[in-house]
Formats: C-alpha cells, sequence, structure tokens
C-alpha cells in the first residue's frame, strides 16, 4: 500500500497564536494578554435570557441567515450608530463570529488567481482565508506613529487581478482608526479600479478617547461594493458564544449567504435569541 501523501494548502501558516499562548499561559499560571476576551462574567441578564430561550425550546436550527429578531436589532444598532439604514432582509447575515463572516466572505468572492491586499500586522486569519480560496495574498505594512495606509503605495499595489482589500478599523493591534479622508481615498480607488471591500469593524465600539469610528459605509462609492463584518459576542462581552454578523448589498450577501450556508449552516440559535436581548 502506498503511503498517504499530504500537501498542505497552508505550508507557511502555523496553528493560531492565541491557541498556543493560551496553552503557555495555562501551563504557567500567567496573565494571558495575548486574546481579547474580558475576565469578568457576563451581564446577568444575558445568562436570564439565554436559560430562557433554552427553556422555550429555541433548540433547534434556524434560518441560516440568522432569526428576523437578531437581523432587525443589528439593523436597528446600525441606523443609530450611523444614520444609515441596513434592509435585515436582504442585506445581513447572521454568522458563527466575525470570523467564519470573513471566511464566507473571501470564500464567496474571491476567486482562484485573484490578488487579495491587506495591511499588517493584521488578525491572522486573513491570510488563510485568502489562501484557501485559491487568491493571492498582498500584504502591505503599517507605520507608525499613525499606523494608516499610505495611499500611494496602496494603488502602486493594485493590478488587473486586484479583487478585494481587506481593512480594520479600529485597529487590531494598534488601535489606529480611520479617518474620514482615508475612507474616501479608498472610495475613490474602488471606484477606479473596481475591487471590492472588505470591512473588518470588529472594535467599532471600543474607542479611545478623541476618536470616533468611521465606517467604511460612510464613503457613499463604497455602500455597494463593501461588506462590514462585526461581533455582537465581543460588544456583549461573551467572546464564546460566536456571534458575528456580515452587512453589505444585496447582490454581494446573496453570495455570501451562499457560502455561509455550507459553511456553518447558522449560527446556534439559543445564543442568537438571546443576544437580542
Amino acid at each position: 500500500m502506498s503511503a498517504i501523501v499530504t500537501t498542505s494548502r497552508l505550508p507557511i501558516i502555523e496553528s493560531s497564536i492565541f491557541a498556543r499562548m493560551s496553552r503557555i499561559a495555562a501551563q504557567f499560571n500567567a496573565v494571558n494578554l495575548s486574546q481579547g476576551y474580558p475576565d469578568f462574567p457576563p451581564d446577568e441578564r444575558l445568562i436570564e435570557a439565554l436559560f430562557n430561550a433554552v427553556q422555550s425550546n429555541y433548540n433547534q436550527y434556524s434560518l441560516s441567515e440568522g432569526i428576523e429578531a437578531l437581523r432587525v436589532a443589528i439593523s436597528k444598532m446600525f441606523t443609530v450608530l450611523y444614520s444609515m439604514p441596513v434592509d435585515p432582509v436582504v442585506e445581513l447575515t447572521v454568522t458563527v463570529g466575525a470570523t467564519q463572516a470573513i471566511f464566507a466572505t473571501v470564500s464567496s468572492l474571491v476567486h482562484t488567481g485573484d490578488e487579495v491586499i491587506f495591511f499588517q500586522p493584521a488578525f491572522e486569519c486573513y491570510m488563510p482565508a485568502i489562501m484557501l480560496a485559491g487568491g493571492i495574498p498582498t500584504a502591505l505594512q503599517l507605520h507608525g506613529p499613525t499606523f494608516l495606509p499610505d495611499w500611494d503605495e496602496v494603488e502602486q499595489a493594485i493590478t488587473e487581478r486586484t479583487r478585494m482589500i481587506i481593512i480594520n478599523s479600529p485597529h487590531n493591534p494598534t488601535g489606529a482608526c480611520w479617518l474620514q479622508a482615508d475612507a474616501r481615498r479608498l472610495g475613490e480607488l474602488a471606484d477606479k479600479y473596481g475591487f471590492i471591500v472588505l470591512s473588518d469593524e470588529v472594535y467599532h465600539n471600543i474607542l479611545f478617547e478623541q476618536q470616533e469610528h468611521v465606517t467604511v459605509f460612510s464613503e457613499p462609492r463604497l455602500r455597494e461594493r463593501a461588506v462590514v463584518v462585526g461581533s455582537l459576542s465581543k460588544i456583549m462581552h461573551v467572546t464564546g458564544w460566536r456571534i458575528g454578523y456580515a452587512i453589505a448589498s444585496a447582490a454581494l450577501t446573496a453570495e455570501i449567504r451562499k457560502a455561509h450556508q455550507f459553511q456553518t449552516y447558522a449560527a446556534p440559535t439559543p445564543l442568537q435569541y438571546a443576544i437580542c436581548v
């Protein structure tokens, strides 16, 4: 019998740095600063809501795109924060955490050989998501003290094969927040070259004083060609619940939902009901 030859699809990717550091922290009983989860319990109302959801028998599959009540709640949150309407029926998908929203977006919109630009330092899931979709990652380095993109460098990196640019604001790990001028410049480039934008806005409500969050949708030219990813479980300090979302135009959402339904189908139903509280 011939031996099985395993050729890795992620040859340059190691196991998650968060997992490795968490194991080391547990081994030495050390304070774990590597992973973004709180060391205090969640709001009791969340725990009670989860108990009530399970007791009410919300324990079976939900709609793949998420329960209506949660999609409506996220839509209202976006409207309150940014005075921007989001159609919860065709523009919003509930996912199993923001990471799965990123994977669903990349796997549905990036084709083999497409180039995807992202900025380093970066959250570790961007590159594997691109590679597993058959895309070619192009990393651009951010520099202090602002850690904002050099737009001349960005334009030079764009080619006829550039399909997507992934951005992250507020930025993990530097805390840098984009300015409206950055969103405007990105909109100009997207309009000129025709690429899609994936905007990781997981930390939209965690800001230093004197900062404000500029969602990519505040740039009109990006409303139809951008995907905004967020995480309710991070906002609510229950990171293990893994409730995220992706907001995009109806056309992009239709494609994202195709991938989402075959990756996880739906987020856990009782957790969706509970986090609506």
